[in-house]
């Protein structure tokens, strides 16, 4: 055993908890029940969270994932081809070649 702790161990044998500060009396006797002395922050800052604020880190994990940029770029391709190819035989595309209306929505 580490002398430290043996030291320890017989310093509050004579002199018992007395001579130890609220905390430490405290952290002794959550280790002598065998319990964490210390918190878990992330589930503590996690308890604490509101609805709106885990609404708004899946939005932002979500956003920032290949799925979202893989989806948000088919999407692109897709409008590209139905404007360029499909309408413009209908007629005239909604949004035709230089894709004014899809400029200013990526802006």
């Amino acid at each position: 055993m580490d002398e430290a702790v043996t030291d320890l161990a017989r310093h509050l044998l004579d002199e018992g908890l007395e001579c130890l500060s609220d905390r430490e009396r405290r952290v002794i006797r959550l280790i002598a029940r065998r319990r964490h002395a210390t918190v878990d922050v992330n589930s503590a800052f996690a308890a604490k969270e509101t609805f709106g604020e885990r609404i708004a880190d899946r939005v932002a994990q979500f956003g920032g994932s290949w799925t979202f940029i893989i989806v948000f770029s088919g999407m692109l391709v897709a409008w590209v081809v139905v404007n360029t190819v499909i309408l413009s035989r209908l007629g005239g595309g909604f949004d035709a070649y230089p894709y004014i209306f899809l400029n200013l929505t990526g802006r």
